[in-house]
């Protein structure tokens, strides 16, 4: 399937595809801030949105470049100054599926 090069085009958010001969080079910089993912656990710095086609080929690729989120950013329980035993009667409830 050899094709000449062809120049760089967008294909997603910070995604740039670029095909040379068989060759597919992707380019994402990885500097970018991002944005939280719709879990909230990463951060997505570059996407293709879902399966994306590739120029004139036919094919089609889909990906995602992340970065997890801190606990701190996410958000996190500091625990110092819990009692250890209610700390464990918290967690034998919640194992045992008696969440309040």
């Amino acid at each position: 399937m050899a094709t000449k090069t062809q120049k760089a085009t967008r294909i997603g958010d910070n995604v740039e595809a670029t095909i040379d001969g068989d060759k597919l080079i992707i380019v994402m910089d990885m500097s970018e801030e991002g944005h939280p993912s719709q879990s909230g656990k990463s951060i997505t710095i570059a996407t293709t949105g879902g399966n994306t086609t590739i120029g004139q080929t036919g094919l089609k690729l889909g990906l995602n470049l992340t970065r997890p989120v801190a606990v701190a950013q996410r958000g996190s329980l500091d625990l110092t100054n819990v009692d250890p035993d209610d700390l464990a009667k918290a967690l034998a409830s919640l194992q045992a599926g008696e969440v309040a």
